[in-house]
């Protein structure tokens, strides 16, 4: 068995003893010496100019940009909690309230606000290979609460009751399919680099 190129550069005994009787061991201590010295004889090379100063400036870009991006999430995750504590802190109207003119159109403005954001949105909802996933995901939030609100404004439907708690709910839809159009919109952002 052969010896490593490591052993055999320490040239302990056993080593010298490998070398004096196996040529190919010789031969190859020997090619590893010559390129050893052949790469100390070059030239040491220095890059034209520094590259850490861009380097650094574009790094820093980066990092300003993941701190506003961040600050924005946090903002509209705020928003969107907040929101739905006031949706459901709206006050209820008296019940001989409840079958007003005024209640009734605000009622049908709301629908036909829904409508438009809904064909909006769905205009907006092409799959992009580009999505984020915190992107994604707060579609997919505001989609499944868009549904849950669906399933109450058609429980109040169904009862017949008045119409303060499906203007509730229906505005709690209008803000919902605002904030899903907003998300889905196309961001426009610098290249990184």
């Amino acid at each position: 068995m052969h010896p490593t190129l490591e052993e055999l550069f320490e040239r302990d005994s056993a080593a010298l003893e490998h070398l004096a009787s196996c040529a190919e061991c010789r031969a190859r201590l020997t090619r590893s010496e010559e390129l050893t010295g052949a790469l100390r004889a070059l030239p040491l090379e220095t890059p034209e100019r520094d590259l850490w100063p861009s380097l650094r400036r574009r790094l820093s870009a980066r990092r300003t940009r993941r701190i506003w991006i961040g600050a924005a999430a946090a903002a509209a995750i705020v928003l969107f909690v907040s929101t739905g504590l006031l949706l459901h802190r709206t006050p209820d109207l008296p019940a001989r309230d409840a079958g007003t003119p005024a209640r009734e159109g605000q009622l049908q403005a709301l629908i036909q606000k829904s409508q438009q954001l809904e064909t909006l949105s769905q205009g907006l909802a092409r799959p992009s290979p580009a999505l984020s996933g915190w992107k994604a995901y707060t579609i997919s939030t505001l989609e499944d609460r868009i549904a849950a609100v669906d399933a109450q404004i058609s429980a109040e439907d169904r009862k017949g009751g008045p119409k303060t708690e499906l203007v509730g709910l229906w505005k709690q839809r209008v803000q919902l399919l605002g904030a899903l159009v907003e998300t889905q919109a196309p961001q426009t952002e610098e290249p990184v680099i």
